[in-house]
């Protein structure tokens, strides 16, 4: 029986490059995505950081959730546009513009945004104002959020529409507006006309806001009238 000949055949210089450029198209691929994808990051970032009007201390992170364009497409920076009033977080779709060719591209992106918001540091219930040792400032996530409160002077006087657990982020709809005059509290009474202004006193009978109704018991005749709250216990009357 013959033995098995080993056939040995030397690949020509074509063959060798043959199978060597698949390799090298790969190769090259990641060396342009890459770059790619940290500039038109980069890019991204900074105009979010920009125009995003954000707070001290924000952290935002983005994340390409589409194909960068080739850095060939456009030798220049691209200019970017938000479709429609969108904010810079959130998932978004970015208009790409190169300003030395009428190409465009879309990109989505989803940009993360965590940002020094007002938290309940004490439980504040259904009906109670709002004092400054109830509240505290933490580093949340709003990405998916468009009302918040970053300072907490904006928040302190104003009156829970529901009970706030401690820890929670306080948003403008937990948040009914300051009561300037309380039920059972003494006002001052005040009427102007003709540049002649009359004040008396008399008692809330129930709380009310700026310009809320508020109904009063004058001191003296103990008459019901009713007037608008104009300031901190003040009420003001028609003539």
């Amino acid at each position: 029986m013959l033995a098995h000949q080993h056939i040995v055949r030397r690949l020509t210089s074509a063959e060798i490059l043959g199978q060597l450029l698949p390799a090298c198209r790969l190769l090259l691929l990641f060396f342009v995505t890459v770059p790619a994808l940290a500039d038109i990051r980069a890019d991204i970032l900074h105009n979010a950081q920009q125009l995003g009007q954000w707070p001290q201390g924000t952290q935002i992170d983005v994340k390409l959730l589409g194909n960068p364009p080739d850095p060939s497409d456009c030798p220049h920076a691209w200019t970017m546009q938000l479709q429609g009033n969108e904010r810079w977080q959130g998932r978004l779709n970015i208009h790409l513009i190169c300003p030395d060719n009428p190409h465009t591209r879309w990109l989505s992106v989803l940009i993360n945004v965590h940002a020094p918001v007002v938290i309940v540091r004490q439980t504040v219930r259904h009906g109670d104002s709002i004092v400054a040792s109830a509240l505290t400032q933490e580093s949340r996530d709003i990405t998916w959020t468009q009302a918040y409160f970053t300072d907490p002077a904006k928040v302190i006087g104003a009156v829970a529409r529901r009970d706030l657990l401690i820890g929670s982020m306080i948003i403008p709809s937990d948040l009914s507006p300051p009561l300037l005059v309380r039920r059972g509290e003494q006002v001052l009474l005040r009427a102007d006309h003709a540049g002649i202004t009359v004040t008396d006193v008399g008692t809330a009978l129930n709380d009310a806001s700026r310009g809320e109704a508020v109904r009063v018991r004058h001191s003296r005749s103990g008459h019901v009238v009713e007037g608008i709250a104009v300031d901190q216990d003040i009420v003001a009357l028609p003539l």
